[in-house]
């Protein structure tokens, strides 16, 4: 071990020798990371200046002020360059920071700001990376710092905050219980949201949770992680998850009260299992209100269980397991264990009792296939598991056997009748146990993926709150334990889009399923190796035909599986559609997911095995390298003013004339008895429409369009002297311009703008209620507030009288001349309808000549009040004259052009050339060319400024 002296910052080996007293540094790293060639030889330490030397030197005077003179610190106490020394260390990793003194947390991203800690340190990246787990959990003390170095907390005191970031129980925080005192699943939980930068360190990082060691073989992949699962599973899982740690409860048939009593591994006596469908969790019994003796206060569902008890002990069965009492559900280890041990649990039990509480034979129309138990997820592994299985109605009367109402089962639920008088169900396709539960609902998402994990042979952690992602999880899993091709023969609605990744969605989307079979191909098109997961997708060895008719540019045919269709003689070729979307590597993802093609077996000569990458999922559709081009469709209502539609072109009481972009998207459609934009195959980033609205004097266009799927809008002037047609076509100018310049991806789904009357504009698309017709609607809002001049709180201030700030204000400078009076009366008329104040305006009545003398007392007074009210002002508008360059003008210009305050116009005729140009260039302040330009200069900067 390796360790860095605090104070000299030397490094020294302790070799085969206890290390004395240390800490540890546990850190993002940076791209500017210290290296352990800085610490060694002779170089001088105080020339370490880079981000990843002070926050080394910072923790080394940590450990001195809590008298630890060692520290070991991964960056610069490794030599990565011996590849046996990188491997020795992160074996060793998990036992040194086990019998570390003390571990320092750097949070570079936590800000030490008061108020700003905990907002930034629930937020913090840290928590989210592989390797800092074991940083979290194995060190005896933690301590946190944000990034200037102030003390945050300690692990056992933010215990509560952590444990909600992290999942990891609070006991194991606060160092009440060892992190290996936890269950498998509950540890290999704590890592499942946490991230690595080498796919390899998804294995690698965790070792140490799992007493595991292996060899490092950086390269491998994803290979890492199967060899650690192998590793686990012959150091836990037989002892653990199959014996001693699974811990079955069983309900004593003959007890009253109801008792419980465990039984460790494959200790548990004969026993038999009721299967049924719950009412409100908060109705049944769990397995506190045995414990607690107030099973008999849920008087219902205590009937339930007491017949089920006596109808169990009437055949002679002492135990009976019953899901809902029979777990303790406040503990995630044991519910974990109890799921991922269900489908054994069913399988091992003498007999099962399937209560069915919305059938009564006794009825005049009994309809035994309708009930709710044939619909749900969790039945289908009860229904299939158990040998023996009996089904009684509401009254507990027996209406039959699985055997013996086995054809009538098998067509309803779908399930070959061969697996229900006890084919082993493994050994059918992955597509078609799908189809099995297919039909079939769970109240919870996750519940999809979770209750198949039995009929599929596979565990994996249990993440209530991941959604979807479960069921890709499950066929992430089932790909690493079965090499069937069937698992990509699944077909989607129309409505899901014409791309999407190669895993499906939900168990809904097998359907279609059983009929599915493995394909039967010649050697020549066997797979080289197994599917294989990949940063780039899916890995795999598929057998394609390229040139299939009616194929577009890009799309092949894969052959997934065989059909073994009764109406035909001869097995069909079940393929599915690729299309390429990336030359290099070769990257795929699937097509028209709808349909599947059935070929004769005669197209086989036509396919070639191809090694490629396809897209596991359809979220990569959402990133530019990957454009899944799924079908953006939509409607934009534009809002009228009341619920009467009687004027279709006017939005919340504004006229408005729509050009559409039809010349570059051609579905789009404009419906003005309802106000309707209607687009579809809309490209990701577009304009779909401009609106010319009409207020009085005053018009202006806006523009609606879309941005990564969503919609935006941008409201521009319009030249007011121009007529209809220039309006239609500069709207169709502008959305020409916009596509080309890319302007469009700077707007949002708000927009206002202040026109030059002063009048205000405001544009707000919201998301509406969908439809199933259309289920992607927006709304969009206007509203146009006219200025009111009578309210304003407008002020002049004429020099050189005295101001004291209220509100905003803008200051206005330039030459006296005849053009200075014109621009200055044209400003002021265009900023009196705001509430602003206007400073310095020359009054029409002073005499010019006075400048003439710098000896003339006001001079000096004009100076001294000009920077005063130059520095209280938010915007300083510069006009220079036609004629010349007034010197305390361009004082002012050099004084405030680097403040940002600054706008300036030369009017028409005047060179914009010489110092005003030098200035301007340095500062970036654009010359504008008359007074109107300067008005609609100052009005956006006060607006960007938040003062309007």
């Amino acid at each position: 071990m390796r360790l860095l002296h605090s104070s000299s910052l030397e490094l020294k080996d302790f070799a085969d020798s206890v290390p004395p007293r240390y800490a540890i540094l546990s850190h993002l790293w940076g791209p500017d990371e210290a290296t352990i060639e800085d610490f060694r030889g002779s170089r001088n330490i105080s020339d370490l200046v880079s981000q990843g030397h002070h926050k080394i030197k910072n923790c080394c005077m940590q450990a001195q002020r809590d008298g630890i003179q060692w520290v070991w610190i991964d960056s610069c106490c490794i030599d990565g360059s011996i590849r046996d020394e990188l491997s020795d260390t992160i074996n060793s990793m998990y036992k040194w920071l086990e019998n570390s003194h003390v571990c320092y947390a750097y949070l570079s991203t936590v800000s030490g700001a008061a108020g700003r800690i905990m907002p930034t340190f629930e937020r913090c990246k840290w928590f989210h990376r592989k390797w800092t787990l074991q940083e979290l959990v194995a060190p005896p003390s933690v301590v946190f710092f944000a990034e200037d170095w102030s003390r945050i907390g300690t692990r056992g005191g933010l215990s509560t905050v952590i444990s909600k970031i992290t999942g990891i129980q609070s006991a194991v925080l606060t160092g009440l219980k060892k992190p290996k005192q936890c269950h498998v699943s509950e540890r290999m939980a704590w890592a499942l949201n946490r991230k690595a930068t080498a796919v390899e360190d998804e294995a690698y990082s965790i070792m140490g949770l799992f007493d595991i060691q292996m060899e490092i073989r950086y390269g491998e992949g994803s290979r890492a992680f199967r060899r650690l699962q192998d590793l686990i599973s012959q150091t836990h899982y037989s002892s653990d998850l199959e014996t001693s740690r699974t811990v079955m409860r069983l309900l004593v048939t003959k007890s009253v009260p109801l008792e419980i009593r465990s039984f460790a591994g494959g200790d548990s006596p004969e026993y038999a299992i009721l299967s049924h469908t719950w009412g409100p969790t908060e109705e049944e019994i769990s397995f506190s209100d045995v414990c607690q003796g107030n099973a008999e206060s849920k008087v219902r569902a205590y009937l339930k269980v007491r017949k089920c008890c006596e109808l169990a002990a009437s055949h002679g069965f002492d135990y009976i397991w019953i899901d809902t009492c029979c777990i303790d559900k406040t503990s995630s280890a044991e519910l974990q264990e109890a799921i991922c041990s269900m489908f054994r649990w069913y399988k091992s039990a003498r007999i099962c009792y399937v209560y069915l509480e919305d059938f009564l034979t006794s009825s005049e129309t009994p309809n035994l296939w309708q009930c709710k138990w044939f619909t749900r997820g969790w039945t289908l592994q009860e229904l299939i598991a158990p040998t023996f299985v009996e089904f009684y109605d509401r009254n507990w009367v027996d209406i039959g056997t699985k055997a013996s109402l086995c054809e009538h089962i098998a067509d309803v639920t779908g399930i070959d009748s061969a697996v229900l008088r006890g084919s082993d169900p493994t050994e059918r396709t992955v597509a078609e146990r799908m189809s099995w539960a297919a039909s079939r609902s769970t109240t919870r998402v996750e519940d999809a993926a979770y209750c198949l994990m039995g009929l599929f042979n596979v565990f994996m952690p249990m993440l209530y709150g991941e959604g979807s992602r479960a069921f890709t999880r499950l066929q992430e899993e089932i790909m690493r334990q079965s090499e069937d091709y069937t698992i990509f023969a699944w077909t989607a609605s129309f409505m899901s889009g014409n791309r999407r990744g190669l895993l499906a969605h939900s168990p809904t989307e097998f359907r279609g399923g059983k009929s599915v079979c493995s394909r039967r191909c010649s050697n020549e098109q066997d797979p080289e190796s197994p599917p294989t997961p990949t940063s780039r997708g899916l890995l795999l060895d598929l057998p394609l035909q390229r040139e299939y008719p009616g194929a577009s540019v890009g799309e092949v045919l894969a052959w997934v599986g065989s059909s073994n269709s009764s109406e035909s003689s001869q097995d069909s070729m079940v393929c599915i559609w690729l299309k390429e979307i990336q030359p290099r590597p070769q990257t795929f993802a699937r097509v028209s997911p709808s349909k599947l093609e059935l070929l004769p077996p005669t197209e086989e000569v036509r396919f070639r095995n191809h090694r490629i990458y396809v897209l596991p999922y359809g979220t990569q559709s959402e990133e530019d390298t990957y454009d899944m081009d799924r079908t953006r469709s939509g409607m934009i209502l534009v809002q009228s003013s009341s619920a009467s539609r009687a004027q279709p072109t006017r939005a919340m009481g504004i006229p408005f004339s729509i050009t559409l972009a039809e010349e570059h998207y051609q579905d789009l459609a404009w419906n003005p008895t309802s106000g309707e934009l209607l687009y579809s195959n809309a490209v990701k980033n577009c304009v779909l429409a401009a609106l010319v609205l009409k207020q009085g004097q005053s018009e202006c266009t806006l523009h609606i369009g879309l941005r990564d799927d969503l919609p935006w809008c941008s409201i521009d002037d319009l030249d007011i002297r121009a007529n209809s047609t220039h309006h239609a076509m500069e709207a169709s100018k502008s959305i020409q311009d916009l596509i080309e310049s890319c302007q469009l991806l700077k707007q949002t789904d708000r927009a206002s703008k202040i026109l030059a009357d002063g009048s205000k504009v405001t544009a707000t698309l919201r998301a509406g209620c969908s439809t199933s017709v259309n289920p992607t609607i927006f709304k969009l809002d206007l509203r146009w507030d006219q200025a009111e001049v009578s309210k304003s709180k407008h002020r002049v201030v004429y020099a050189p009288n005295n101001y004291t700030k209220e509100g905003a204000a803008v200051f206005l400078s330039g030459y006296i001349d005849e053009s200075l009076y014109t621009w200055q009366e044209s400003l002021c008329a265009s900023l009196a309808h705001l509430p602003i104040t206007i400073l310095n305006p020359h009054r029409p009545d002073w005499d010019s000549s006075w400048h003439e003398d710098v000896s003339f007392s006001p001079f000096a007074e004009q100076a001294t009040w000009e920077l005063a009210q130059m520095e209280q002002a938010d915007v300083i508008a510069i006009c220079f004259g036609v004629k010349t360059q007034a010197p305390i003008t361009l004082m002012e210009l050099g004084l405030w052009a680097g403040s940002g305050k600054c706008v300036v116009a030369c009017p028409e005729g005047y060179p914009k050339r010489g110092n005003v140009q030098i200035v301007c260039q340095k500062y970036g302040i654009q010359i504008l060319e008359n007074a109107a330009e300067l008005s609609d200069a100052v009005i956006r900067k006060l607006t960007e400024l938040g003062k309007l």
